[in-house]
């Protein structure tokens, strides 16, 4: 008896400490103690809600997954940083030591990468993998009825940078100031929906390097819609590229799309996908004796 109390106090002394590296050279230190931590070097700051799923370390080159959660924080991870693409692929040490003595050395230390991340209102949910995930290996490609290529891929055969156009923001929207802007500067030779599916890459402002997706395009009055919000407020001035996009279907290698004078309007040749292959009705079809 008095063996497993010793135990369990000795498991209750126990304390993770996350250092976590984004792309960019950000650095965040969590703790799921109720203190801050000192390993010798760096504070650990404790983060509200901050925990981990139980994981099952494993020798080899074993995967060892685990699930992170905790509340979004100003101070910390935000809806805009996660939005940003920020902590896509950020390297996390997990250490785990006493925490009266964190700087006495660890009980045992595993390096991950943050692989997906999303959040739904308060909360924010990172799946981790171990560092055996850089060996997987992706083999052979999915058939289906639309193309398989992105557009400008090697397969693909056309390149983008022949027909991207860049541009200033010349008025922003006063009430969806994330989503929707004006670019007088595009109006001449684009029909309405041409850059429909496309891309459009900021190259200044808040959102700098980042990347939305054309929703609508109004040639008249030079408006942009986009798909989803950006991360960051646009504004005036701010500068962008931008390049019409591809519905991955035969029409728009075909040029058949409604002519909307997109340049690889004959690219019919390097389509990937497969619209003749028979649908799961075809396969579910029986003989009938009526017929």
């Amino acid at each position: 008896m008095s063996a497993n109390i010793t135990s369990n106090r000795a498991l209750h002394r126990y304390a993770v400490l996350w250092l976590v590296v984004l792309d960019n050279g950000t650095t965040y230190r969590f703790t799921d103690h109720n203190e801050e931590l000192n390993d010798g070097t760096n504070d650990f700051t404790p983060a509200s809600g901050f925990n981990a799923s139980a994981r099952e370390m494993q020798d080899g080159l074993q995967i060892n997954d685990i699930e992170i959660t905790g509340f979004l924080s100003s101070a910390g991870v935000t809806s805009e940083d996660i939005r940003a693409g920020l902590w896509r692929n950020a390297a996390v040490t997990e250490t785990i030591v006493d925490w009266r003595y964190p700087w006495a050395g660890n009980y045992g230390q595993r390096k991950y990468s943050v692989s997906d991340i999303s959040w739904s209102k308060d909360k924010w949910v990172a799946q981790v993998e171990g560092i055996g995930r850089k060996l997987r290996r992706k083999i052979g490609n999915t058939m289906g009825r639309v193309c398989r290529f992105d557009l400008g891929d090697t397969d693909c055969g056309i390149t983008i940078a022949s027909f991207t156009d860049s541009s200033t923001v010349s008025a922003a929207s006063g009430t969806n100031v994330r989503k929707r802007l004006f670019a007088s500067t595009l109006i001449a030779g684009h029909p309405d929906a041409y850059y429909e599916y496309g891309l459009i890459t900021f190259t200044s402002g808040a959102n700098v390097g980042l990347v939305g997706e054309i929703h609508k395009w109004t040639n008249a009055t030079g408006e942009l819609i986009l798909r989803l919000p950006m991360p960051f407020d646009i504004a005036v001035s701010d500068t962008f590229d931008i390049y019409p996009g591809c519905g991955k279907l035969t029409e728009y290698c075909k040029g058949t799309d409604g002519d909307k004078d997109r340049p690889w309007a004959n690219n019919i040749a390097e389509f990937g996908g497969f619209p003749f292959i028979p649908g799961v009705d075809k396969m579910l079809q029986y003989p009938d004796s009526r017929a």
